[in-house]
């Protein structure tokens, strides 16, 4: 078995923290939740990637080639593609609870930059296709003696996985046996070669 276009989490967490970065400004301020680095200071973002699952439609899907200038017992490739899904969860952070610095004001910055060109296309070069912008939620709420805020969005993205094998054409298939029906009955023997 070999893989051509392995699905690359490095490059998926790296592309979407470039992008939170660049559409909310928070440069080196954004990280990957669930991991021990230490928190930054405020504001900051997280990124949480739950998945992958896979999506609705055939799975996987099998490529079949021929190529008979491959050494014998792999002139057929077999491809197995698989779709699936990733929801990426983005959380903000802030001291402030409204206006312009808040955490749903930067979260908004960053919808908004997914209509844009140049912010999906570093985001395909990873293999990452957008199929849906959930709703902004306003999670602000009292951290011991003052408010912060908080607010959280949901994106889901396609992504696709694949897994080649080589293997050989069949050479011959070879079939006997007995067929009966309505008195009668027929001995079979017959080898077909491939060629």
């Amino acid at each position: 078995m070999n893989r051509r276009m392995p699905l690359s989490f490095p490059a998926i967490e790296s592309a979407l923290v470039a992008f939170v970065e660049t559409a909310s400004g928070l440069s080196g301020k954004v990280v990957l939740a669930m991991q021990t680095a230490p928190q930054p200071p405020m504001p900051y973002a997280t990124v949480r990637i739950s998945g992958p699952r896979p999506a609705g439609g055939p799975w996987p899907r099998i490529i079949q080639s021929f190529d008979a200038a491959q050494p014998a017992g792999q002139e057929v490739s077999l491809q197995a593609v698989v779709d699936e899904e990733l929801t990426v969860s983005l959380q903000f952070f802030t001291a402030l609870t409204f206006g312009a610095g808040s955490a749903r004001a930067l979260m908004a910055q960053v919808r908004v930059a997914l209509a844009l060109q140049s912010t999906l296309d570093p985001l395909r070069a990873a293999g990452l296709a957008l199929i849906d912008v959930g709703d902004i939620h306003d999670l602000s709420a009292i951290l011991e003696t003052a408010f912060q805020g908080r607010a959280a969005l949901d994106l889901r993205f396609l992504v696709a996985d694949d897994v080649t094998e080589r293997t050989g054409y069949v050479g011959s298939v070879g079939i006997s046996g007995t067929v009966s029906g309505d008195g009668a009955s027929v001995t079979v023997n017959k080898t077909v070669t491939g060629g």
